[in-house]
């Protein structure tokens, strides 16, 4: 991620809790962009929490094939893996993603949700497994602290995440030019 994109992400979600505290925006125009928690119906959340499971299952059971395909294309296609069926199910699963998120983060802060988590995971060196477990671990984190801090400062949900997931990333950073990340994964 580039010092741009790291700042106009930091921007957005600053300007966010700015813009809640201030009382600023109409609710339509905010919820959309910027996703709001309260517009999250039981029936939203039972939908949300059936395609998270279905995305899940899949994940689980073509696990080495979106692997395999993922790292080494080539091989996948000679020993038989449909790569390209794969490619178009990993564009699928993330579109699916994508929608679902659209109401708890907003359109504009999706990307954050799907970017910060990973590089920040991979900062560890783990194996492929441990990094997507670092990863969803940084991002549920983000979000239900988000979500809590949101409630308990009267802030927009979606900004709060999203200085989580900065803060989590930037102190991984500071561990890793510290040299404790190298201590910690010999």
């Amino acid at each position: 991620m580039d010092t741009q994109t790291k700042a106009a992400i930091i921007a957005i979600a600053v300007g966010l809790i700015l813009i809640s505290l201030s009382g600023g925006l109409t609710t339509d125009i905010f919820s959309f962009l910027f996703g709001s928690i309260l517009l999250v119906s039981t029936e939203n959340t039972i939908l949300i929490l059936s395609l998270t499971g279905s995305i899940l299952i899949v994940i689980l059971l073509l696990f080495r094939n979106l692997i395999y395909s993922t790292f080494n294309e080539e091989q996948a296609k000679v020993s038989g893996i449909p790569v390209e069926k794969i490619n178009y199910l990993i564009v699928f699963l993330a579109g699916i993603t994508v929608v679902t998120s659209i109401q708890l983060v907003g359109i504009l802060l999706i990307s954050a949700l799907f970017v910060i988590p990973n590089v920040t995971a991979i900062m560890y060196r783990r194996s492929f497994k441990q990094t997507v477990l670092v990863s969803i671990s940084f991002a549920v984190f983000s979000v239900v602290t988000g979500i809590v801090l949101s409630y308990v400062f009267d802030i927009t949900p979606s900004g709060a995440i999203v200085l989580l997931l900065i803060a989590i990333f930037a102190a991984t950073l500071g561990i890793k030019s510290s040299g404790l990340i190298a201590k910690l994964t010999a």
